[in-house]
C-alpha cells in the first residue's frame, strides 16, 4: 500500500517564493542564479563608436528597402524617422509573452543610424526584427536619409543569436 503524507502549505509557499527569486535572477542568460547578463550585441549605445554590434547598412548585412515603404521622403527629422518606425512597425495591441520593442540611436561624425528592434515575437519561426534607418547630417543641422535595412533572428536556426536577412523557415 502506498503511503502519503501531506506537505506543509508553508513549505509549498516557500518553495515556489525560492523558484520565483530564481527566475528573476535568471535576466537574460537563463541561468538560474545568473543576475548579470551580458550586453546584446544588438544594443546601440549613445555616443559610442558604431563598430560591429552596429553594422553599417550593406547588402551583407542587411536587406535592403525604400524608405518610402516607410512612407518616408527622405528628408525627415531624426525624431521623425524614430516616430515612423514606431508608429508603421510596432504593436497596436498588447502581445502576450515577452515581446519588447526599443528603439535606440548612435550618432558619430554626422552618421545617425536609428534602430527599431522587435523582439521575442510571438510567430514560430521569427525570433527577432530589427530596422534600421540611417541619416547623414547636413552642415545646416538638417538630415538626410541614406538607407533603411532589416534583418532578421529566426527561432530555428542552427544559431539563433545570428543575424540574416533571408526570410525565417
Amino acid at each position: 500500500m502506498l503511503k502519503t503524507r501531506a506537505i506543509p502549505l508553508r513549505a509549498i509557499i516557500a518553495i515556489a517564493g525560492i523558484l520565483a527569486i530564481s527566475a528573476c535572477d535568471a535576466g537574460d542568460s537563463g541561468e538560474i542564479g545568473s543576475s548579470a547578463s551580458p550586453p546584446r550585441a544588438d544594443t546601440f549605445a549613445p555616443g559610442t563608436r558604431p563598430g560591429p554590434a552596429i553594422p553599417a547598412l550593406t547588402t551583407g548585412q542587411f536587406r535592403l528597402v525604400p524608405v518610402e515603404e516607410l512612407g518616408l521622403t527622405g528628408s525627415e527629422s531624426v525624431d521623425d524617422v524614430a516616430a515612423a518606425l514606431s508608429s508603421s512597425l510596432g504593436a497596436t495591441e498588447p502581445v502576450e509573452g515577452f515581446y519588447s520593442e526599443r528603439t535606440s540611436m548612435v550618432e558619430v561624425d554626422g552618421r545617425v543610424s536609428i534602430a527599431f528592434t522587435l523582439d521575442q515575437l510571438p510567430d514560430d519561426s521569427l525570433l527577432t526584427e530589427q530596422h534600421v534607418v540611417e541619416l547623414q547630417r547636413r552642415p545646416d543641422g538638417s538630415t538626410r536619409i541614406t538607407g533603411y535595412g532589416v534583418r532578421f533572428r529566426c527561432r530555428r536556426a542552427a544559431d539563433p543569436d545570428a543575424w540574416t536577412t533571408d526570410s525565417c523557415p
